[in-house]
């Protein structure tokens, strides 16, 4: 399946509230700075980045308004790692959510090399 299709799809399951935000997010995003509405509002904004088939997921990058600057991240851009779940009915699975940071990454998109 190509980025684009599965990205619309992606984004049509949140606008249909056929998401599901591990528990595990919750803790992390507060210390980044942005809520989960950010973070989902940067889903249905962004693009996919990375491809993970091997572990069927996403990741999306998206910006996010009212977002503040933070000397440790690049922009008002947040990543969220995504799995489609096919079942009956198709669901989206947010692993996770993070900015982009500096040490990691030279921009939103390009992880630094290691």
């Amino acid at each position: 399946m190509n980025d684009a299709i599965l990205l619309a799809m992606i984004q049509e399951c949140i606008r249909h509230g056929k998401a599901v935000v591990y528990a595990h997010v919750m803790p992390k995003h507060g210390s980044k700075g942005f809520t989960i509405r950010q973070g989902i509002q940067s889903i249905l904004v962004g693009q996919i980045i990375e491809m993970y088939p091997e572990r069927d997921r996403v990741l999306i990058c998206g910006e996010a308004s009212d977002l503040k600057i933070d000397s440790r991240f690049i922009g008002v851009f947040i990543h969220s790692s995504v799995r489609v779940e096919w079942r009956q009915d198709a669901q989206v699975v947010i692993i996770t959510m993070y900015r982009p940071d500096k040490h990691y990454w030279t921009d939103h998109e390009t992880r630094r090399r290691t």
